[in-house]
């Protein structure tokens, strides 16, 4: 499954966790900036995934991204949240699986 293709929201990744390797290439590519508030992460840091795995978000580099623990826990898949730094689609699967 590619990134840009449409998600079957009852479809899940069977790889949950990012690999160490995906992580590295992440961290590096968000420049250890959290996705979400946009401030450096520093420490303990997770590697979120922007369209949520638990709606069909794969388990991929272009689908990740760097959090702060506390950033991460508070959008758990919460369909209010703004959308800072999340792909477009995330709103749209949330509706189309919601109702």
């Amino acid at each position: 499954m590619s990134f840009f293709e449409p998600y079957d929201p009852m479809y899940r990744d069977p790889q949950r966790n990012f690999s160490r390797w995906q992580r590295e290439v992440i961290y590096k590519n968000d420049h250890g900036i959290c996705g979400l508030c946009k401030k450096r992460v520093k420490g303990t840091w997770h590697c979120d995934h922007k369209i949520p795995w638990t709606l069909g978000g794969p388990t991929t580099i272009e689908n990740g991204q760097v959090t702060h623990p506390s950033c991460n826990r508070s959008k758990y898949n919460d369909p209010n949240y703004e959308d800072i730094g999340w792909n477009r689609n995330w709103r749209a699967w949330w509706e189309l699986i919601r109702n």
